[in-house]
């Protein structure tokens, strides 16, 4: 009985120490949401009914579409992050970095020189689409919409763009 009572409380100070490490790691981390407080308080509405023909707004014969990938690279650095293979509006190749914890590792910390002065939607835009795109069997339209918010934030915090060049 005293071994099951040692392993406890081994297990509890394990989990201390993991929840100190969260805490230190979300206090570490660009906490983006707290921007947007009525997304954590506000109660819903619920949503509107969706158009049954909603997805054939999808262009499938577009390049963005056809040339889109379903299947995730596993990163070869970074051991939770996956890559998604997308043709942008611009006709080039890339690759959508698709995480879970994308916000928590800091990710696109980086790119914040010459992110200066840019509206953060954009920023919570293309960190939210990393997140969902890292959802392993997502159907192919929902990837090209997600690779197409990644691709729009993208382009909308380049600081050579705004919405009225867009």
């Amino acid at each position: 009985m005293s071994s099951q009572i040692h392993f406890m409380a081994e297990m509890e100070e394990d989990i201390d120490d993991l929840l100190q490490e969260i805490e230190q790691a979300r206090g570490e981390a660009d906490d983006w949401w707290q921007d947007f407080p009525d997304v954590l308080t506000s109660p819903l509405d619920p949503p509107p009914r969706i158009a049954s023909d909603v997805l054939d707004e999808i262009p499938r014969a577009d390049l963005t579409y056809t040339q889109l990938s379903t299947t995730l690279i596993p990163h070869q650095i970074y051991p939770n992050v996956k890559l998604l293979e997308f043709r942008t509006f611009s006709g080039a190749m890339a690759y959508q970095p698709c995480c879970k914890d994308i916000d928590l590792m800091g990710f696109f910390k980086p790119l914040r020189p010459i992110e200066p002065g840019v509206d953060r939607l954009f920023k919570v835009a293309r960190a939210w689409s990393c997140i969902i795109q890292s959802l392993e069997g997502l159907p192919k339209d929902l990837r090209w919409v997600l690779a197409t918010v990644y691709n729009f934030a993208n382009d909308m915090l380049c600081t050579k763009l705004s919405e009225d060049t867009m």
